[in-house]
């Protein structure tokens, strides 16, 4: 929580849980939305070492720690956000998607339009699918509440 001191009200901040998302586009989002001076805290998964282009987890307590803490994350967001590419990185968000919607979560795709339409069954899935990080946080800001003190 934060106060708005031009309004005096106090802020709920909602926490937003970035999935797939590359280093530099969290940086982004994250610069975006400070200076808009939007209700919205980000928080992202832990990479593997392999995908962050260190060296690669070789213990499977290494890996099922990483897991345990991204769930535990995951399960602290009011907003999952998942950043679509190819349809390789897609698939490799399928087990981390499907969390999201058994916690009753509420579920965001950012799909790059490059890549042509985003697939029919995201829309069953997802509350809304941007184009691009703006949209995402024009989209975040519409939605997240502002309580009166």
């Amino acid at each position: 929580m934060g106060i708005d001191h031009e309004t005096n009200q106090l802020l709920m901040y909602r926490r937003v849980y970035l999935v797939g998302f590359r280093p530099h586009l969290q940086g982004e989002i994250r610069e975006t939305a400070l200076n808009l001076a939007l209700p919205l805290h980000f928080f992202h998964a832990l990479q593997d070492n392999a995908e962050s282009g260190q060296m690669q987890i070789d213990n499977i307590l290494g890996e099922r720690l990483r897991q345990s803490i991204n769930s535990f994350l995951l399960s602290s967001a009011d907003w999952v956000v998942f950043a679509l590419g190819s349809e390789a990185d897609t698939r490799q968000l399928a087990s981390d998607v499907t969390l999201a919607m058994a916690q009753g979560k509420d579920i965001v795709f950012l799909h790059d339009a490059k890549l042509g339409a985003p697939p029919a069954c995201l829309e069953q899935i997802a509350c809304y699918v941007a184009d691009d990080y703006l949209q995402l946080l024009k989209y975040l800001e519409q939605h997240s509440a502002k309580v009166t003190s």
